[in-house]
């Protein structure tokens, strides 16, 4: 019992986490920087602000590997995805995702670009599958059954297949491929690779691969299922493609990339609007002992699988400004990655508590298709992508604390491989060459058989001198019959061995002449690799010395531009404040030749006439305003009392009989309308100096006050201006707010005089 609970302590391994940090653009800030292979420090920028306002301590997260800018492509291949193809090929299933915010560089991590040595680790994934794969079938031999596995069709089912599918054709010219090659499957199997590629668009799984998929989706979408034989979930119906290359592959992929969901968004040109999972599967079966096919009876077909998910980048609809149905793909994506963080809680929690709480898989189609990775079926690898540029400081945040608590879960590690796996080195041909080799040979050679050997030296001369002699006779005799047991002793061991010579022949005779060949072809690869590299070199240095001139120009251009920009805003700004003063300067030299030379009441007392001399009164100084003049009163109205408008005009603001609160005291809300038309009037409204003035009316600045004036303004049908000043106390309620009591309008009516 101890061993065994030792054993399932061991199975038990942390979810693995490895960190890429994008490249930093040239004059922005950084927010991460690289400790060393494992530690990354997070550094908040200068223009964060917290949201409690507490100071940000630098922070350092631990991870299983961590490649900065100076990684290649290559190098994060071969440390994050090569041991998964040999996982595959051993008949383990494998799951390898990318996770992080949006242009973080996750699908230039997982595609890159098949054209130029920036390929990701899908294609150099394809390649290194294909050169560890010598033992793989014609296409046709196994074709999917619809039920997420394979059956073995007949040779003439096959054959018959074969000549209805077309010849692929490629549109990739040159590539540079990986080199590198894994552990093959033993000479006595069989296998084939099939291909299929969907996405995750608004929660709903769509086929890639399939050619009549329109833009609008319609009616395509497809079902997750749940295989009960081998507990794994798969979608329903999605079309399967056999390569036979890791071009034609790499083909369909490119294709299919053409259908997926894009947009352009205000953080990044060309956004993932969706998941992608691409997934290769590894069919294999054994073979008949004396044929190159597949034996069907056995019924040990293995279905290997490894997926390679590019998720899409978590979004802030604050940053992107997204709206309609961008907005909705956002929340869909974040919805979708909310809900695997939310699996990865209740899995860590489950592990440190006794209480088994159900996970919520079915919450998302996202962690509903992978529910058997998290189980344990397979191995899992997530890349977190992150971004240096400090705009991105709090969704790194984000980003970095999801990996962390990722980094707790544990997860149940297979015991072993499935199939036994030989060395490449041990055999470098498949069993397609060799048949063939075979077949060559006994047409040119027939039967083969060792050269018989001269077993016997030549017999001894012994001289007879008579008929009788016994003793001649016997010494003769008793010679031959112990050289013809030991004749027959010789044959039948050269009989006995004679097919395993015959064997052992042929087979150092077909490893030779496979051998020359392929040194022959690799000789011919080579040179023209070597001429090649010769003009992509020469090449290279020349684009490398043009490019440094480019830079130490465009450098001294810039710096020109800058300097010749700054000048020319200075002259500017100069320039425009000038005009500014002389304008200012013009308008009010004009106002004041029209106020001396025209009387303000000569005019017609119309609204709009009267509002010409007064629309900018803030540039006539006060001092040099006209002083009203002094008309002539008759004598029969001379000791009569003055309008009541002129009246209230000249008394102060406050109606006394009303007001019983000090005047140091009292505060003043003066609320004017939204559109307010200047009525020229020569004896202005005496407010007091702490008055407040708006034209929107808030409770908080009623609360403050202690009386209240509204102005209102309107025209009659002759034009004329009628503006009333409606005066009120304010009180406070008992309930916290604020009532107002009117008792005061002061009315002013402008009137042409007859």
């Amino acid at each position: 019992m101890a061993a065994m609970a030792v054993d399932e302590k061991a199975s038990n391994k942390s979810l693995e986490i490895v960190c890429r940090i994008a490249p930093k653009r040239e004059y922005q800030e950084s927010c991460i920087s690289l400790v060393d292979d494992r530690y990354v420090k997070l550094i908040p920028p200068a223009s964060y602000n917290p949201r409690n306002n507490d100071t940000f301590i630098e922070k350092i997260f631990k991870f299983d590997y961590v490649f900065d800018e100076n990684d290649t492509q290559r190098d994060v291949f071969r440390k994050c995805a090569l041991d998964f193809v040999e996982n595959l090929v051993s008949g383990n299933d494998s799951l390898l995702f990318t996770y992080g915010v949006t242009g973080s560089g996750k699908t230039f991590t997982m595609a890159g670009n098949a054209e130029n040595d920036n390929s990701g680790m899908l294609p150099r994934t394809l390649d290194v599958i294909f050169r560890s794969l010598p033992n793989i079938m014609e296409k046709c031999v196994f074709k999917p059954n619809g039920r997420n596995g394979f059956i073995i069709q007949t040779e003439e089912q096959a054959m018959l297949e074969r000549l209805i599918i077309p010849l692929p054709s490629y549109s990739i010219t040159k590539r540079l491929v990986e080199t590198v090659s894994t552990k093959t499957l033993s000479h006595t199997r069989c296998c084939a690779v099939f291909v299929s590629y969907i996405e995750i668009y608004n929660d709903m799984c769509y086929d890639l691969l399939d050619e009549t998929l329109t833009e609008e989706r319609l009616f395509t979408s497809k079902n997750i299922r749940i295989d009960y034989v081998s507990r794994k979930a798969y979608v329903e119906k999605i079309k399967e493609i056999e390569v036979e290359s890791c071009d034609e592959a790499i083909e369909q992929f490119l294709q299919a990339q053409e259908r997926r969901k894009i947009a352009k968004t205000l953080l990044n040109k060309s956004s993932s609007r969706s998941h992608s999972i691409f997934t290769i599967r590894l069919v294999s079966a054994s073979l008949q002992k004396n044929k190159y096919y597949p034996d069907p009876s056995q019924n040990d077909i293995h279905v290997a699988e490894m997926s390679l998910v590019d998720l899409a980048g978590s979004e802030r609809a604050k940053r992107t400004q997204n709206v309609e149905e961008r907005l909705t793909e956002s929340n869909k994506i974040n919805q979708s990655l909310l809900a695997l963080r939310q699996c990865f809680e209740r899995l860590r929690d489950n592990q440190r508590t006794t209480q088994h709480l159900p996970i919520p898989y079915r919450d998302s189609k996202l962690t509903f298709l992978f529910k058997s990775y998290f189980e344990g079926f397979g191995r899992i690898r997530m890349i977190v992508c992150v971004n240096p540029q400090a705009t991105d400081f709090e969704e790194n945040l984000h980003v970095m604390a999801f990996a962390k608590a990722s980094q707790e879960i544990k997860l149940a590690q297979q015991k072993g491989s499935v199939h036994v796996l030989q060395e490449l080195n041990n055999l470098p041909f498949n069993r397609r060459d060799i048949s063939q080799w075979n077949k060559e040979f006994a047409k040119g050679v027939g039967k083969f058989q060792p050269l018989l050997i001269e077993l016997f030296e030549q017999s001894p001369v012994i001289e007879i001198a008579d008929c009788n002699d016994e003793i001649s006779l016997s010494k003769i005799r008793e010679y031959y019959t112990k050289k013809t047991a030991l004749k027959r002793s010789y044959m039948d061991t050269v009989e006995k061995n004679m097919e395993t010579l015959a064997a052992g022949l042929k087979s150092r005779l077909c490893f030779g002449d496979l051998i020359s060949s392929r040194n022959a072809e690799l000789l011919s690869e080579l040179d023209g690799l070597r001429a090649e590299y010769a003009n992509l070199n020469n090449n290279f240095k020349q684009l490398k010395r043009t490019n440094n001139s480019l830079k130490t120009t465009l450098s001294r251009y810039e710096a020109s531009d800058e300097n010749d920009r700054r000048r020319e805003e200075e002259n500017e700004t100069k320039v425009r404040q000038k005009n500014e003063a002389l304008a200012k300067q013009r308008r009010t030299l004009q106002k004041l030749e029209e106020l001396l030379d025209t009387p303000v009441l000569s005019s017609r007392n119309h609204v709009a006439k009267l509002r010409q001399h007064f629309d900018t009164p803030s540039e006539v100084p006060t001092k040099l305003r006209p002083r009203p003049r002094e008309t002539s009163t008759p004598p029969s109205r001379r000791h009569h009392s003055p309008p009541k408008s002129e009246i209230r005009i000249t008394k102060p603001y406050m109606n006394q009989q009303y007001h019983r609160r000090s005047r140091s005291a009292g505060r003043v809300l003066d609320h004017q309308p939204m559109n307010h038309v200047p009525s020229g009037t020569i004896f202005q409204t005496k407010f007091p100096s702490s008055t407040v003035h708006t034209k929107r009316l808030s409770a908080e600045n009623l609360k403050k006050c202690t009386d209240y004036v509204v102005t209102k303004q309107t025209a009659d049908k002759n034009g004329n201006l009628r503006t009333e000043l409606v005066k009120g106390v304010v009180t406070p309620t008992a309930g916290g707010g604020s009532a107002v009591r009117f008792n005061d309008i002061e009315v002013l009516h402008h009137k042409y005089p007859a």
